[in-house]
């Protein structure tokens, strides 16, 4: 599938790309720091998806991080010299040496592996075609050690990961062994018609295939047909165990792939001894530990990897998930009662207890005193034989099964083994209370392994329990009392013993002390992650058991040796072992992001403000007009919209060597009557985009009372209006100057002051607001009457009607007595609005 993926060309080899492949540019955007959990994401490069979450296995397997940052530049060369014909670069390992440090150490979301897919020669668009990871891997450590040839290192990938298995042929004749040795990268197990892994491995290394009948075998001592057995065999376990799950097969009735969707468990912890030649050595040797799970979500021709890894280096913050705590939450309160109610429950036990212990010191005083008296009583005789109707059936079928271990027993010869051994059939004694044994061995999965399809039952392969072990001391007691055989191993392996009927693969996925309480999973190693491309999420142990089945399921295992342990100087330490040329480029490079994301806030965050100076303004008439050249009265100024309202008002205080006395910062508009005031930002503590201060905002800055001896009205409800009055007599001189009449009144005018015919008056809200006839009227003597404008376009004509409620086809309306007791914005009155006055001589002469 990925054919040359990984050859390097050794003559002039260049990773940049030939053409074709679209370099994006420096992005203005910094990319952003780690997030909670403090661990890297890889960028997906269009279907990279496969090869990132291989990445992150391989990053989070420390052994192999390690050993590959022990290679230094002596023996890899360096990138610099990588287009030098003469010298000797190894591409492959100096990229994945700089791509896990950037994951270890740069403080950045996510990280890119196109350095690394380029050192791969992939210049036509490979990245963006989705590959399996199941080959990748193989293909991905074949590049590795052809790449670390000649290097301390050649044999990284044959020590960490390499192992040794055997296939062979034994004569049923002469006991002729004839054997066939094969090493694997990683185990391919079956799927398909089998539900666990264990089931797998048990098919594949402890069952035989016989030769007989129609199929027999030539031995080649014997030189003839005869019986044979063949079978396979674990020969040299890595410290690090792959199986790849075969999840695709192929329809030959339909002519199609497909994908296995159907349950298949795998433990955390598995026992090897059972599935291996030589089984003489410590337990350690056998035990491994599940520590990362590659999943697909899709189908066979298409979909996502991404992988479950176990941190065990607690590089990461793990935390319980956000859904979790919200259940936590609402179940705490449940859990309190249900304490307490335990706690009575004690106490209810602890009373009764106590009343038999006063019994039986009674019965016991009772005897006592027969004794003395010489009065003859039947003692209690009690016997050493177990009680068959009290005993404990998981125990005494356990004895059985490890009497012929590993081959186990067929199911249907189970109770006759029953009853030889404890004198009773299984329905006699336990159908009642337990049901048929086939359910009985099937509710106990995480004991029993049933294999042959079914026909035959085993103890599953685990390590024994320590010496003190209860369930130790009670199966050696059984062992012991039938035919002095002995005690089996317990199968739980090295975790707590459950003995509550559990699911298939249940068993081994609570969290340590079975109490299924996550909140101290950190605490006690279990810290699990989602690296899903870009996004790293915290999970539970217990969501792995979500990916046995399902499109979106388990795909690839990785098993570490439980033997291999960890320095403490390791753990939350991502730079150990981080060689120091290394170290000195995610220095530079977080020195380097820590700029831009510095540069880059300071320009987002940074505003635009204008400055109006009080002494460059005179209040008039309800409004602030600039004094002199407008341009001297602003200026403007760049500031970070994150600093304080105090900062802002320090640097304009600098910035203002003669200013005396205080200093207010109160927010302006530019209004058609001219500049107002709002509100005065008085929190120095408070920040500018707190206070609703942006860009292109304009502040006056001022003594917060006065302007030019003239105190200022601020707020909403004291906004000026610019209104156009028009008189009579400036039409008549308007018309004599340009010989005809106007066609519409004086327009307002944009200078610094209101012209003659233009008047500013402040408009309250509030009914305390000024009256229409208490306003100031600069335009002529109080007795003269004032028109609004009832339509635009009106033009007023010397004899049309102006006086009382009239105003016909002129347009102007005069305001009754009533409105001159009104507000301007009870008579909603705007900017531009036109008012006609008209002066009694005016009004007499016609």
């Amino acid at each position: 599938m990925f054919g040359d993926l990984f050859e390097e060309d050794e003559e002039g080899f260049s990773p940049v790309p030939s053409g074709g492949r679209f370099v994006k540019g420096k992005e203005a955007e910094p990319p952003p720091p780690r997030g909670n959990v403090n661990l890297s994401g890889i960028k997906n490069q269009g279907g990279t998806c496969y090869l990132n979450s291989l990445i992150q296995t391989l990053l989070f397997t420390p052994e192999f991080r390690e050993e590959l940052f022990s290679l230094g530049p002596d023996e890899l060369g360096n990138l610099t010299d990588k287009d030098n014909p003469d010298a000797k670069v190894r591409v492959i390992p100096l990229e994945l040496q700089r791509l896990f440090a950037h994951l270890l150490l740069v403080n950045q979301q996510t990280a890119s592996t196109s350095d690394l897919t380029d050192s791969f020669g992939w210049t036509n668009n490979e990245e963006t075609s989705q590959h399996d990871v199941q080959e990748l891997n193989r293909i991905l450590f074949s590049a590795l050690e052809s790449s670390l040839v000649g290097t301390s290192g050649s044999d990284l990938i044959h020590r960490l990961y390499h192992g040794t298995l055997v296939n062979q042929i034994v004569c049923k004749q002469c006991s002729n062994v004839s054997e066939r040795q094969e090493d694997f990268l990683d185990l391919t197990v079956s799927v398909r018609d089998v539900s666990s892994l264990e089931e797998a491995l048990w098919s594949m290394f402890v069952e035989e295939e016989l030769f007989q009948g129609n199929n027999l075998y030539r031995c080649s001592r014997c030189d003839q047909l005869v019986q044979a057995a063949k079978s396979a065999k674990l020969r040299k376990l890595p410290p690090f165990l792959t199986m790849s799950l075969l999840r695709f097969n192929f329809d030959f009735a339909k002519c199609e792939r497909y994908k296995e969707t159907g349950r298949y468990t795998f433990p955390l912890t598995i026992d090897l001894r059972p599935f291996c030649e030589q089984r003489e050595s410590p337990d350690s040797d056998y035990l491994y530990e599940l520590f990362s799970v590659i999943i697909h979500k899709g189908g066979c021709y298409g979909g996502h990897y991404h992988v479950y890894i176990k941190d065990i280096d607690q590089l990461g913050h793990w935390e319980p998930p956000e859904e979790d705590m919200k259940e936590k939450k609402r179940q705490k309160q449940g859990e309190r009662e249900k304490e307490k109610e335990r706690e009575k429950e004690k106490e209810r036990e602890k009373e009764k207890e106590r009343e038999k212990e006063k019994e039986r010191e009674n019965e016991k005083e009772r005897e006592s005193e027969k004794d003395k008296e010489g009065v003859p009583h039947i003692k209690e005789v009690r016997t050493n034989e177990p009680v068959p109707d009290r005993a404990d059936p998981l125990l005494v079928l356990t004895a059985i099964l490890s009497q012929d271990q590993p081959r186990g027993v067929l199911v249907d010869q189970l109770s006759q083994k029953l009853m030889a051994k404890i004198g009773t059939s299984w329905n006699k004694t336990f159908r009642k209370q337990h049901g048929p044994i086939g359910k009985f061995l099937q509710s106990h999965s995480g004991v029993f392994l049933l294999v042959d399809k079914g026909t035959r039952v085993v103890l599953k392969a685990t390590s024994p329990p320590g010496p003190g072990s209860k369930v130790a001391e009670e199966v050696t007691e059984v062992g012991r009392s039938s035919e002095g055989t002995e005690a089996p191993k317990s199968p739980e392996g090295a975790q707590e013993v459950q003995m509550e009927p559990l699911s298939e693969g249940e068993e081994r996925w609570r969290d340590g002390d079975g109490d299924g309480d996550g909140e101290r999973e950190g605490e006690r190693g279990c810290r699990w992650f989602d690296l899903n491309d870009s996004s790293v999420a915290a999970i539970r142990q217990r969501d792995i058991q979500k990916q046995f089945e399902g499109k979106e399921s388990a795909y690839m295992l990785f098993y570490r040796k439980a033997s291999l342990c960890r320095p403490p100087q390791a753990l939350g330490n991502p730079a150990y072992r981080v060689p120091l040329h290394l170290m000195q480029m995610v220095q530079e490079e977080n020195r380097r992001l820590q700029q831009r994301r510095e540069e880059f806030d300071a320009s987002s965050n940074s505003i635009e403000v204008r400055l109006h100076l009080a002494p460059h303004y005179r209040a008039d008439m309800g409004a602030l007009q600039p004094v002199g050249d407008p341009k001297n009265a602003v200026i403007t100024i760049t500031f970070d919209r994150r600093k304080s309202i105090g900062d802002l008002r320090l640097a304009v205080y600098q910035m203002q060597d003669l200013w005396e006395g205080d200093m207010a910062l109160t927010v302006a508009q530019s209004l058609p009557a001219g500049l107002h005031l709002y509100d005065t930002l008085t929190d120095d503590q408070q920040s500018l985009y707190s206070a609703g201060v942006n860009s292109g905002c304009d502040l006056f800055v001022w003594n917060g009372r006065e302007v030019g001896g003239s105190v200022v009205r601020t707020g909403a409800e004291w906004e000026p209006l610019l209104l156009t009055v028009v008189r009579p007599s400036d039409m008549e001189e308007l018309d004599e100057e340009t010989g005809g009449p106007s066609s519409s009144p004086p327009s307002s005018c944009s200078g610094p002051g209101p012209p003659p015919q233009a008047w500013c008056a402040p408009c309250r809200a509030s009914p305390e607001g000024p009256r229409w006839g208490r306003c100031e009227r600069p335009w002529g003597p109080p007795e003269a009457l004032l028109c609004r404008e009832t339509s635009r376009g009106g033009v007023w004509a010397p004899g049309g009607g102006a006086g009382g409620e009239g105003g016909g086809a002129s347009g102007w309306k005069v305001f009754p007595p009533q409105d001159m007791q009104r507000t301007l914005k009870e008579l909603a009155l705007k900017d531009g609005d036109a008012l006609l006055l008209l002066e009694p001589h005016t009004l007499d002469s016609r």
